[in-house]
């Protein structure tokens, strides 16, 4: 697929997918956008990009687009897409996966979401990496090990979540918590996108909204994690999905 028909408008294609420049894709592969001071981010450590909001259609939603046509996530069950509202799970057992292979302890994630008022696992893998809605005000956040932070989830409202190989564990860009994930190890089981892999059984949240989902091969800096969220942000703001 050409990067052209991931987007809808010819305008907006040129800063999006230039991963050289200074903003568009480039900003949150990188990190540094809008003056925020995030640390620049080299894009080869972007190793899956997901931004279903804006996207063309549900396939073009599906496309990595820091790498088209490596690690494109596909369906356990499809969820519902709308270029407005992203990926909707209206089940926990609706579910995507990559096939990207976690390394606890040095992989990042971080993710664009709307919660309602159902708990399960939102992004990972099972048992070691992953980040869980464990109840209506604690979020768990599991490197290797786990930290369970209480706060203000689940809303309504858009919030942009994350874990970092280091064990920073963040929402809206900034620091809600620390854990100590040890040796990095590269695990064995595909990533879930709204649950997690385990025999017949996905455990996703039943009334999530995915608007965007990036996965670094590296442990993000809280620096990085704050210009990244800048970019995430405004790329999964109503009517501003391209920069």
């Amino acid at each position: 697929m050409f990067p052209s028909q991931l987007y809808n408008g010819v305008g907006q294609i040129t800063n999006t997918l230039t991963y050289s420049s200074s903003g568009g894709i480039a900003a949150w592969l990188y990190g540094d956008y809008g003056g925020s001071g995030g640390a620049r981010i080299d894009a080869s450590n972007c190793v899956a990009a997901y931004c279903p909001i804006g996207a063309a259609s549900y396939a073009a939603s599906k496309v990595n687009l820091a790498n088209p046509g490596t690690y494109n996530a596909y369906e356990g069950t499809q969820p519902n897409w709308t270029a407005a509202g992203g990926w909707n799970f209206t089940s926990k057992t609706n579910i995507l996966y990559s096939d990207y292979l976690i390394v606890t302890g040095r992989d990042s994630v971080i993710a664009r979401v709307k919660l309602g008022s159902n708990i399960g696992y939102m992004v990972g893998v099972f048992p070691e990496y992953h980040i869980r809605w464990l109840n209506p005000t604690t979020m768990r956040f599991m490197n290797n090990v786990y930290t369970d932070i209480t706060g203000s989830f689940g809303d309504s409202s858009n919030q942009t979540l994350g874990m970092s190989g280091d064990g920073g564990c963040y929402a809206d860009g900034n620091v809600i918590g620390t854990l100590s994930p040890g040796t990095p190890t590269q695990l064995t089981t595909k990533f879930g996108i709204n649950g997690i892999y385990l025999a017949n059984y996905d455990y996703g949240i039943p009334d999530l909204s995915i608007l965007g989902l990036w996965i670094y091969n590296i442990a993000l800096t809280a620096q990085q994690v704050a210009g990244l969220t800048g970019a995430i942000n405004a790329l999964t703001s109503a009517g501003n999905y391209y920069l």
